[in-house]
């Protein structure tokens, strides 16, 4: 296939919402056996829950970290949720030795396609913006609720 019509979500696991069934079944296989504090899973391209697995948190997929996929529209990287990602942070509370709560705390963060900015959006919409910079946060901040909340 010619790379201009390839894009990163051809395939339901390069994009899906939701974990993949075995990934799912390793990492509940994983945390069963062992004690786990964090999972942090990688691999589609977009973001996926952060969620409980047997007692243990799980990051399923952090999207395309700072990668800056691609003007959105047009290209290998068409689907607008390649340009959002998660910084896939954590507070880790000692509650007896050797043993941890953990604590969650997803930072969204949004690529800006066009002059290829990172930002964190929460931070960044309370300061003055141009309004296609503006919009594009505001609709990274949208897809990206709809799958983790809350975001930092």
């Amino acid at each position: 296939m010619p790379k201009s019509s390839w894009s990163a979500c051809t395939s339901p696991r390069n994009c899906s919402r939701h974990p993949d069934p075995v990934d799912r079944q390793v990492v509940t296989d994983l945390t069963t056996l062992a004690h786990i504090d964090l999972v942090i899973e990688h691999g589609p391209h977009v973001i996926q829950p952060v969620e409980m697995v047997s007692g243990t948190w799980v990051y399923w997929s952090v999207g395309n970290f700072t990668s800056g996929m691609g003007t959105a529209a047009s290209g290998r990287y068409s689907d607008q949720r390649t340009l959002d990602e998660l910084a896939a942070t954590a507070r880790f509370t000692e509650t007896s030795p050797g043993i941890f709560a953990v604590e969650p705390w997803p930072v969204l963060l949004c690529n800006e396609p066009f002059s290829r900015t990172v930002y964190a959006p929460i931070t960044a919409l309370a300061e003055p913006l141009p309004p296609i910079v503006r919009s594009g946060l505001e609709a990274c901040l949208r897809r990206s609720t709809a799958v983790v909340a809350p975001l930092h």
